[in-house]
């Protein structure tokens, strides 16, 4: 069955993900134009969504300030999942709050202009693994609190000439970690156990003092 059939999604217009909002198992999905995004009005301490165990079909946006999509359990990315898609948010992040896996063949992806920065971020007491069929491109920051590296078994890729993306703790995994004509910073207190580097064009992956 298709999967507006089968979960909750839009369909040609915007579905809001509000603060406080936890989803847990079935299908998140967008079609004919319609929209998934974290919203809410403005408040310091972030606007926080909150999904578990489920399936994206579709495109999430996180695009504004101080909004974070928390993510635990299985994700099966067959779509998008955008942070900062417009470029001028502070502080828009994905953030993995337990063990999780981001299985499926779609992609996460970062943006950055200057001082906005996506932000994907790993708590202390969580696993992150990447599934093989997985990328995560773009630019913005990568990073874990975490004691245990994060698994990459699919691609982390540095792909916008104009901002860098930053790993800023451990990885680990069958992975690739590309930089596609942008620049890959490996900060000086990560460390990458048995991966693949590759760049291509202009791109360049160095590694250096992370302030």
């Amino acid at each position: 069955r298709p999967a507006e059939e089968r979960g909750i999604g839009a369909n040609s217009g915007t579905l809001l993900l509000k603060n406080g909002s936890s989803m847990s198992g079935g299908v998140l999905f967008n079609v004919n134009g319609g929209k998934l995004k974290v919203d809410g009005p403005y408040v310091l301490s972030g606007i926080v969504a909150a999904v578990s165990d489920l399936q994206i079909e579709g495109r999430i946006d996180v695009e504004d300030d101080y909004k974070v999509l928390e993510i635990s359990g299985t994700i099966e990315n067959n779509g998008q999942i955008v942070i900062n898609g417009n470029l001028d948010a502070d502080d828009a992040e994905l953030s993995v709050v337990a063990d999780t896996t981001l299985s499926g063949d779609g992609e996460v992806v970062l943006r950055a202009s200057g001082a906005q920065q996506a932000r994907l971020v790993v708590s202390t007491d969580a696993n992150l693994t990447i599934g093989p069929d997985m990328t995560v491109r773009g630019a913005g920051v990568f990073q874990s609190s975490s004691t245990t590296p994060v698994t990459n078994n699919g691609v982390i890729v540095a792909e916008d000439p104009a901002a860098r993306l930053v790993l800023s703790r451990d990885f680990a995994g069958s992975g690739v970690f590309g930089a596609n004509d942008a620049e890959l910073f490996i900060g000086e207190f990560a460390d990458l156990f048995g991966c693949t580097l590759n760049s291509s064009g202009t791109g360049e992956i160095v590694i250096g003092e992370y302030a």
